[in-house]
């Protein structure tokens, strides 16, 4: 083989504009409220996490605006430290001894387990709140820009002198506000007593009916409401073709899900989507209820792999070749050897490991159904840096929705940050097989700019990806706060990314092979852990690479990142062809 590296003056012609769109699941909402019947205390509100996951403030600040009097709704208060756990409250509210109580409101809640945030509000009846998470709107108290006079009212329940809360299954925001608080809350009390701040609501059991079929539609539940976070679940014997598909656009979240007698649940995929649930709480019922439906390519006369886990525990890899007679081929992969291990085959009695990814082959393109007990708790995978091999793991998103890979995905709760520690440096990144260009390609904290990078910040249900140890028996963790609904095949950031880029390809008539550089005014010339990403390639006998312009013990890399000094920074590339 011969080896050449040059070195180029490499001037970024190129500027990438990435505009795409996420789904975000985080929620707060106003689950109780007090306005005081006379003097000025006490007056606060309780807030309810029905997002499913952990906040964490200091990434994802909560903040209460005030509209006074019917005007623009302006900041009041803001959090921006502290983590706030899926299906907890939180009270925000005036620090003082409440009459007929004989203790204080923070000690009052407290006492009930809840966390007291002190603020002094000066809110009246007739002033509209408004909740922002990370700057979303997520629930609004009234009607902004609408002076109501003293208060809202409706069929008794009125926004002053009152201890209002939360109607019991509600488990939304309302983004538009009301103007009759009795369409969400109740009477709790009218005499400034703090009657159930600090205890979080009910979880409301849905029962499915079989109306229908459709997951996301009310009448089919009883009672008729589509389920959230913070509605328990279940599915009980209806009869056959009655049961609820979650379609491959719909996104599924409840809090604890049961399945009786004969009920099942199906997950559905097509060719650009597939269907996504997170279950926050627990799953009971059988092993082989729920079904997930993940749709892939596959041809009879090409050699298209793909890398695939399962998201569910208790499935038999025999008895998946069994129900997916497309699949002609299924391995494992094994790092000690660093080589792939023989064909699984019908007979196979071993079962799918969670978070471990194979490679499969189909014959035809067409969905591989996965079944089993759905995963609700967090995997971690102990990695391996055998003798032969090179520190390289298959694994797999061991969960029934996608979950964050990056920083755009989830500031801190993505797979990157979680792991960096345990990850080679050079090599902090996750590396997707791409069965269209025949090569691995990088996800990693850049977004998907240039050709060997993915336009994803995401990883869907079952997809399979290799990372690079950075020594033998260290813990990587896939959290269940990193679980996000995307319903989309391709996923892409919520956010515009912007980098100046050069990418060179080199190809022959049967090979193709990339590498990218990319400029950004907060890289640096050494390495940048999580953007600068090593060679790892299919084809060892045909590689582009560039080497960082400060090197780094001499790593081959498939990305590099560079301060933008466009002019000036001399780039070695590098390029292994075989002779001739």
């Amino acid at each position: 083989m011969k080896k050449t590296l040059l070195f180029f003056r490499l001037i970024a012609i190129g500027l990438i504009m990435l505009f795409s769109s996420g789904w975000a699941v985080g929620q707060v909402i106003i689950s109780q409220y007090i306005e005081t019947s006379s003097g000025t205390t006490p007056k606060g509100i309780e807030v309810w996490n029905v997002s499913g996951h952990t906040i964490d403030f200091s990434k994802t600040n909560l903040s209460v605006y005030k509209g006074t009097n019917g005007g623009d709704p302006s900041e009041d208060f803001t959090l921006s430290s502290g983590t706030f756990a899926a299906g907890d409250v939180i009270v925000i509210g005036t620090d003082a001894d409440v009459s007929g109580t004989g203790t204080g409101f923070k000690d009052f809640v407290e006492g009930n387990g809840s966390t007291f945030y002190s603020k002094s509000f000066t809110f009246n009846g007739d002033d509209a709140l408004v909740l922002y998470l990370d700057g979303v709107i997520t629930d609004v108290f009234g009607t902004p820009n609408s002076d109501p006079g003293s208060a809202w009212t409706g069929n008794g329940v009125q926004t002053n002198n009152q201890n209002i809360s939360l109607i019991s299954g509600i488990g939304t925001g309302d983004t538009d506000g009301w103007t009759d608080p009795s369409e969400r809350f109740i009477v709790t009390t009218s005499d400034n007593s703090l009657d159930d701040f600090g205890v979080a609501p009910t979880m409301t059991t849905l029962t499915w009916n079989g109306n229908g079929t459709d997951w996301n539609t009310d009448i089919n539940w009883t009672p008729n409401t589509i389920p959230t976070p913070v509605h328990n679940v279940s599915i009980p014997t209806v009869g056959p073709g009655l049961y609820p598909i979650i379609s491959n656009t719909t996104s599924a979240s409840c809090n604890d899900l049961t399945l009786t007698d004969d009920g099942t649940l199906t997950i559905a995929s097509l060719t650009d989507n597939s269907g996504s649930l997170i279950i926050g709480g627990n799953y009971s019922g059988s092993a082989t209820a729920v079904t997930y439906n993940r749709y892939m390519t596959g041809d009879n006369t090409l050699n298209k792999w793909h890398l695939l886990g399962s998201p569910f525990t208790g499935q038999g890899i025999g008895t998946f070749l069994s129900n997916n007679p497309t699949v002609t081929g299924m391995k494992a992969y094994n790092e000690g050897e660093d080589n792939w291990e023989n064909d699984y085959t019908s007979a196979t009695t071993t079962q799918f490991s969670l978070g471990q990814g194979y490679a499969i082959k189909l014959s035809a393109s067409g969905s591989v159904l996965l079944t089993g007990t759905p995963n609700t708790s967090t995997v971690d995978i102990t990695l391996t840096y055998g003798a032969n091999g090179n520190g390289w793991n298959l694994l797999s998103n061991p969960f029934t929705s996608a979950i964050a890979a990056n920083t755009t995905a989830d500031a801190s709760n993505n797979l990157l940050t979680i792991n960096e520690s345990v990850l080679d440096p050079s090599y902090t990144a996750l590396y997707v097989w791409d069965e269209t260009s025949t090569s691995y390609l990088i996800l990693n904290h850049t977004g998907g700019s240039p050709a060997v990078t993915l336009s994803q910040d995401y990883l869907q249900a079952g997809q399979g990806f290799f990372v690079r140890a950075a020594s033998d028996g260290a813990t990587f963790s896939m959290t269940t706060t990193m679980q996000k609904h995307q319903t989309a095949v391709a996923f892409k950031s919520a956010e515009e990314s912007t980098w100046a880029s050069i990418m060179l390809n080199a190809e022959t008539s049967n090979a193709e092979t990339n590498t990218s550089i990319l400029y950004r005014s907060d890289m640096n010339k050494g390495l940048d852990i999580g953007y600068d990403a090593g060679l790892f390639g299919s084809n060892p006998d045909f590689a582009l690479y560039s080497r960082l312009v400060e090197d780094y013990e001499g790593i081959n890399f498939m990305l590099q990142a560079l301060p933008e000094e466009y002019e000036t920074l001399i780039v070695p590339i590098g390029l292994d062809a075989k002779a001739g």
